[in-house]
């Protein structure tokens, strides 16, 4: 039994990258041997749609279609992306996603995207099963979550595949925003600004940023040669940030929070305006992401901007750079930048 046909496994229609293993070439061998492109031999050409033919493997119509479009694009082959989201619900997820939409669209590729629930685990891999029944020429995994090998074990070897995380996942080119640089950022602007107790709010529990930040979080402090606290872990949204801001016993003795991101600050002086506590004259807030709402919270929130589209524009590129079988940028981190605006002060003087 080859590879090819795995024991215990249901049919399913042939793809292109089950007849590149079986003919011994690259995915883009075969394409180019079965639209009748030059750049090979008439005996390797044979030898694909011979192989081809014996599997049973056909485009679809939709497929024909694309490709009959596409051969008059700029010369350029359109693909077709496959992505499995994860955390879809949160803002950073979903804006990476409409980014490496645009760029794909601009690149007259199309783009199918699985939805996975929190945590990855089986999910991962029925959502890369099912794409692969689509035809994708290539995957992107946004993966908020530490992702382990055996979870995308359903990727068949030579599929051109990226993930979007914080942390390398294991034999794959992992593509993402520098969380240290980003937390870096946030602690210095609070301790230039005289703050000394600041708190981290982190989360969602088990989200690889999570982890990084805080690390991140606690070298920083320690570099400036303040105490770090233990870091609030809570779900990322507006109520969990106001929840702690209304309740004066979680930050007695705080000047400053860096919050997981802009819902939980703009929840968190919520609640503590709410209890008499001022924005930013007694107390300091930081977000992340740089949301579209930031700008609008009362006061304007002070925000670290994670380059969310830029992140989506680079998978695009590295993704379309694998398919095409170039060698892609060695670039692989996004950097953030702070945006300053009226939510943190100079710490106020004891009264």
């Amino acid at each position: 039994m080859t590879s090819d046909s795995p024991p215990d496994r249901p049919w399913r229609r042939p793809n292109l990258y089950d007849v590149a293993a079986r003919a011994g070439v690259s995915h883009a061998t075969v394409s180019r041997a079965l639209s009748g492109r030059s750049g090979m031999t008439e005996a390797t050409r044979a030898h694909v749609v011979a192989v081809a033919s014996a599997m049973g493997y056909a485009p679809n119509a939709f497929a024909r279609a694309l490709a009959a479009r596409s051969a008059v694009a700029a010369g350029e082959r359109l693909m077709r992306l496959g992505v499995v989201l994860g955390g879809g619900d949160q803002y950073g997820q979903r804006t990476t996603l409409h980014a490496f939409e645009d760029a794909a669209r601009n690149r007259g590729s199309s783009v199918l995207a699985v939805a996975v629930g929190d945590g990855g685990g089986a999910s991962v891999g029925g959502a890369i099963a099912q794409l692969l029944q689509h035809g994708v020429d290539g995957l992107c995994l946004i993966a908020p979550w530490r992702l382990e090998s055996a979870q995308i074990g359903g990727s068949p070897r030579g599929m051109p595949t990226v993930a979007l995380s914080s942390e390398p996942v294991i034999d794959l080119p992992t593509l993402g925003i520098d969380q240290v640089r980003g937390i870096s950022l946030a602690v210095e602007h609070l301790v230039s600004l005289g703050h000394r107790d600041i708190q981290q709010i982190v989360g969602p529990e088990g989200w690889v940023d999570a982890h990084c930040r805080t690390e991140a979080g606690r070298v920083g402090l320690d570099r400036a040669g303040l105490v770090p606290h233990a870091p609030i872990v809570g779900d990322g949204t507006s109520g969990f940030g106001c929840f702690i801001g209304a309740d004066p016993s979680l930050l007695t003795g705080r000047t400053a929070v860096i919050a997981s991101n802009d819902s939980v600050a703009a929840g968190l002086i919520h609640g503590l305006t709410s209890r008499g506590v001022r924005v930013p004259e007694e107390f300091s807030v930081v977000g992340f992401d740089d949301a579209r709402d930031a700008r609008h919270v009362l006061p304007p929130l002070t925000t670290v901007r994670q380059d969310f589209a830029g992140l989506g524009e680079l998978a695009v590129r590295y993704l379309s750079d694998l398919i095409e079988e170039r060698q892609p940028s060695s670039r692989r981190t996004v950097q953030p930048t702070l945006v300053v605006r009226s939510s943190t002060a100079v710490r106020a003087a004891p009264g």
